[in-house]
């Protein structure tokens, strides 16, 4: 199904619909090689799109605005909230005791970890590439390691291998992982693209087993290692430590380098 080029052009992350209408109207869009002419012009989806001068956009507002990227080693016991109801500790408590009293207005979370979950967590005010990130169309990978409460059998393996239905709020969706792979018989990794709400819990919820522990230590191009000898573990984010409850400042191609690409299918 045709999409509008505007709605395309900011599905891709490559700017706001309004950004890419001014985009659009000055000329600075091809789609196939051709300039676009209008911004509701009808494209289909794995259509080429390209910008002249391929240069990340920025909203007006945003225009003199420093763009900020973090990445916060979430530990348990946080949930990815400003505040909370309930009066537990948040990751934003965290964000503010790192930035002390620097501006820290419009920098947030991207996506969110339950509060039993740890691992990499972004903060960025950078909200065109938030919404890209977060976009499942875009099919971004965050990759979870996880501990069970039972073994897995080989027809469990085989289950979520092959997508698992999900029941939630009167419907239900195919959770399908883009890897799977055992480390132990009560271990594994697990790599999903949509990120919908406690989904890999849901998936082996549905098998009736029950995650133990869940990091996530994958986010796009992010990895978090972790090495272990005979008397600690210890987290690594670029061969550098990384331990619980520490923010690193990268760069946005850290994340996801092909942002202001197009998105090819094969």
């Amino acid at each position: 199904m045709k999409e509008k080029l505007e709605r395309l052009i900011s599905k891709r992350g490559l700017g706001s619909r309004r950004e890419a209408q001014s985009l659009i109207l000055n000329g600075l869009v091809f789609v196939n090689g051709i300039k676009a002419t209008h911004p509701l012009q009808l494209v289909n989806p794995d259509s080429d799109i390209s910008i002249t001068g391929s240069h990340p956009i920025q909203s007006s507002q945003n225009q003199m605005k420093d763009f900020v990227y973090l990445i916060y080693h979430k530990p348990k016991g946080e949930v990815t909230t400003k505040r909370d109801e309930l009066g537990r500790k948040t990751v934003y408590d965290a964000f503010l005791r790192y930035r002390g009293n620097q501006h820290t207005n419009g920098i947030n979370p991207v996506g969110r970890l339950d509060l039993d979950s740890t691992g990499l967590l972004l903060f960025t005010n950078d909200s065109v590439f938030a919404n890209f990130l977060t976009n499942p169309e875009n099919e971004i990978p965050k990759k979870y390691f996880l501990r069970l409460r039972e073994p897995l059998s080989d027809k469990d393996i085989e289950i979520i291998s092959n997508g698992i239905l999900i029941q939630e709020r009167g419907s239900e969706y195919l959770a399908k992982p883009l890897s799977f792979q055992m480390i132990t018989s009560h271990s594994a990794t697990i790599c999903l693209t949509e990120g919908k709400n406690r989904e890999v819990r849901k998936i082996f919820l549905a098998l009736g087993n029950k995650v133990l522990d869940l990091k996530r230590i994958g986010f796009g191009n992010l990895n978090l290692e972790m090495k272990q000898d005979s008397l600690s573990k210890a987290y690594f984010l670029f061969d550098h430590p990384f331990p619980l409850s520490d923010f690193r400042i990268i760069n946005k191609t850290d994340v996801w380098k092909g942002f202001i690409k197009t998105k090819q299918k094969n």
